[in-house]
């Protein structure tokens, strides 16, 4: 019992010691050198490259600065968001859709074609309409004019992604365009699905 008792005060006293120790370490604020320990330092440097203290750089630098010069250069621009803004939001990643499918004729159509069949697919649940910048739900994305969907398809063994994008939004319906299996442009209107 007594030997328990031992090890264990050697113990905590070996836990106060180490957590003394880590609390200094922890603690403890490294100090930049002085400008003379800098300056001695430069002395003693045998590569003969020049060490200056900090207080010179930034005095030199500061007095090389034409202030009023770059005063005078300063213009206001004037900036419309409304003017500028992009079409998506380039934060948010293009949806990629992958399709594949059977490839017989007798099918459903794929590749290009499909195209046609993924835009009238799409429910376009809810508008805020504005003039200069309507936004729509489709499915779960919020889209504005210009969003495109990326969609992938297997035509002949290869990866081929064909874009269907959100070319005009109406107070009540969203038209999609894309490049049919003929190579012309093409659009399906998706009415707003209302509600009442």
């Amino acid at each position: 019992m007594n030997q328990e008792k031992k090890q264990i005060i050697i113990l905590v006293v070996l836990l106060v010691v180490l957590g003394f120790v880590g609390y200094r370490t922890m603690n403890t604020v490294s100090t930049p050198p002085s400008i003379d320990q800098t300056k001695a330092a430069s002395a003693s440097n045998p590569s003969g490259t020049q060490i200056q203290p900090v207080e010179a750089i930034q005095d030199a630098d500061l007095e090389a600065i034409d202030i009023d010069g770059l005063m005078q250069k300063i213009r206001d621009v004037e900036f419309v968001y409304s003017d500028n803004n992009p079409s998506r939001n380039p934060a948010r990643p293009v949806l990629t859709v992958f399709i594949t499918g059977p490839t017989d004729q007798n099918s459903a159509p794929t590749g290009s074609g499909s195209l046609r069949l993924i835009s009238q697919r799409k429910n376009v649940t809810g508008i805020i309409w504005d003039p200069n910048d309507p936004v729509a739900v489709v499915n779960t994305d919020v889209v504005s004019v210009g969003y495109e969907y990326n969609i992938s398809f297997l035509e002949d063994d290869q990866k081929v992604v064909k874009t269907i994008t959100v070319s005009e939004i109406g107070e009540d319906y969203v038209i999609f365009s894309f490049i049919n299996a003929e190579g012309e442009e093409d659009q399906v209107k998706k009415n707003l699905i209302k509600n009442d």
